[in-house]
């Protein structure tokens, strides 16, 4: 080991040698302090590089944690909104996954299910309800999910008060984040009270049509004796002017109780959507000449005058011929009614060719409206003010009737007046047909030949039979009678009839419609002509009558014109004619 004292005085020695490497040693150290401020600084700018990205990451955290935050509050506010929302609903609401599992119940929902939430959720129907109650439920939510579309159901479920609610379900798809339907929602509203309520409406309809019905059987049957026995007695000469007048009163009166009648059950029958039109090509211009006929009479006979205007040709409709003459006829009715004096009534017919549309107007110089009553005056049960002592008579029907009729032939009415006591005008407006359109024009009725027919006549009202008896024997007809179901059978057995009328409203346990399986069950009735004469008229009570075995039903009363139209031509039209 070298001295060190030693080592020093050779350097002393070589003082040169010993400058040069200090100053190389000094080199060195600057070089080497340079390296390592360098190394300072480059560490430095990268621990400022990762503190600045450090900071920016804590600051997006941040920010982050803060939107969170945000996003979680507005979530359970929404949630809460949706809570309250679901909870106020006025009735039942839940939602369902993909596979049918509950995922949400309202306390309604909770209430009727008869189960705790906490057994609802993730359970399925047929978890919760029986199989049939179930079944139903998962049928309709696969609906849903199959379609993809909202859908309405009528559903049954048996609630906390043991009692079967009915619901309108809403049942509709909830998508997911992809579009995709994920879940289904169901909202139910209680409708059991609607449904009773609609129940015992259906049950009050039904017995006002049979109380209806009953009111109009009970009306003809009396009128059938009245208008039968005037028309027998118009067969005899009397000496007394009144007694010719009497008569002329009686059928007049019995003829309007008659409208009257028909009049109120045809509104209700077409009200309840009951009437099916029976459409033809009609010639308007020929039907208004054939009714005005029917009125002239009576027009004349309060002393005013009458007026028409038609057109030279034919004026072709598609049409209900029986129906459009039952307007004609009511708005003529309604234009003598409201004449306080003797005035004049004028009915006209003209065609908008343009338009393809056909017009007939009554014009009446009688008691007039004011605007109150012409806003209301086709309302059922509706007449103006001034008709409230009822003398003119009539229910207010026959103008709501033209109206509904009017409408059923894609038809209107219209009405104007200039004021009270300066007349009305009444105007129907209808769809024409080019002539080549329709038949050939109707050739006049030639008149019904004679021919003789045995008849029965089957009746338990003495006061409908023996009018209807004897006007058949004056026409000429050999006539029996029976006042039972039996012995209309065996007197029919025995005299071979070609013509029975028959009451279906018979005593003894044995009604028209008894009779009449009696009667086609017969090898030697069988071309008998079998025709039911009821106070019903409704289109079921027809229908009834031709299942039973009658040819024909006749609504009474059953007029003289009708007897000899069935008696001369009835093999024509076997289970279609009406009276």
């Amino acid at each position: 080991m070298t001295n060190p004292e030693d080592a020093f005085e050779a350097a002393a020695a070589r003082p040169d040698d010993v400058e040069a490497r200090t100053l190389m040693s000094r080199e060195k150290i600057q070089k080497t302090v340079a390296e390592l401020e360098q190394q300072i600084n480059e560490r430095t700018a990268e621990l400022a590089r990762v503190s600045q990205k450090l900071q920016t990451e804590i600051d997006e955290r941040k920010r982050l944690e803060h939107e969170l935050r945000q996003r979680m509050e507005s979530l359970h506010e929404s949630e809460q909104r949706f809570a309250r929302f679901m909870q106020h609903l006025p009735g039942l609401a839940w939602i369902k996954d993909h596979a049918g599992r509950y995922v949400y119940v309202n306390d309604a929902a909770e209430q009727a299910f008869r189960v705790g939430r906490a057994e609802i959720i993730g359970k399925t129907d047929a978890d919760i309800f029986p199989p049939e109650t179930s079944a139903e439920f998962m049928s309709n939510d696969r609906r849903v999910l199959a379609t993809g579309n909202g859908e309405r159901f009528i559903e049954t479920l048996e609630h906390d008060d043991g009692q079967a609610h009915s619901s309108i379900v809403s049942k509709f798809p909830v998508p997911g984040p992809d579009g995709s339907v994920t879940l289904v929602g169901g909202i139910a509203i209680d409708i059991t009270d609607r449904l009773i309520a609609e129940e015992a409406l259906k049950d009050v309809d039904r017995h006002k049509d049979e109380f209806l019905a009953m009111l109009g059987h009970e009306l003809r049957n009396p009128l059938a004796g009245i208008l039968n026995g005037v028309e027998v007695l118009n067969h005899f000469d009397s000496p007394h002017d009144e007694a010719v007048e009497m008569r002329g009163v009686i059928a007049r009166q019995a003829g309007h109780m008659c409208r009257i009648v028909d009049d109120l059950l045809d509104l209700t029958r077409i009200l309840r959507g009951k009437v099916v039109l029976k459409k033809e090509p009609v010639d308007v211009v020929s039907l208004v000449r054939e009714v005005v006929e029917d009125h002239r009479r009576s027009i004349e006979s309060q002393g005013s005058r009458l007026h028409v205007h038609l057109p030279g040709a034919p004026l072709w409709c598609d049409g209900d011929r029986v129906r459009l003459s039952q307007i004609i006829s009511n708005l003529i009715a309604n234009a003598c009614k409201f004449m306080d004096d003797p005035g004049d009534v004028t009915i006209e017919v003209w065609s908008d060719e343009k338009r393809r549309r056909g017009l007939l107007s009554v014009r009446d110089t009688g008691v007039g409206m004011d605007a109150s009553t012409l806003r209301q005056i086709f309302k059922p049960f509706v007449q103006a003010e001034r008709t409230l002592d009822r003398s003119r008579g009539g229910l207010g029907l026959g103008l709501a009737l033209v109206k509904e009729l009017m409408e059923l032939h894609g038809g209107r009415v219209m009405a104007s007046s200039p004021g009270v006591g300066r007349g009305s005008q009444f105007t129907i407006e209808f769809s024409t047909q080019p002539e080549k359109e329709s038949d050939a024009a109707a050739q006049p009725a030639a008149a019904l030949p004679f021919i003789f027919r045995r008849v029965l006549l089957i009746d338990d009202r003495r006061d409908a039979i023996l009018p209807a008896k004897k006007m058949l024997e004056l026409a000429g007809h050999e006539v029996f009678t029976a006042s039972d179901g039996p012995s209309g059978v065996a007197l029919a057995r025995q005299m071979l009839p070609d013509v029975i009328l028959c009451d279906i409203g018979l005593p003894d346990g044995m009604n028209g419609y008894d009779v009449a399986h009696e009667i086609r069950s017969e090898r030697a009735l069988q071309a008998t002509y079998l025709v039911a004469v009821s106070g019903y008229g409704r289109e079921e009570d027809r229908k009834r009558s031709f299942e039973a075995g009658f040819d024909n039903h006749l609504t009474k009363p059953v007029s003289k014109a009708n007897l000899e139209t069935l008696m001369a031509s009835f093999p024509r039209f076997p289970g279609s004619a009406q009276a």
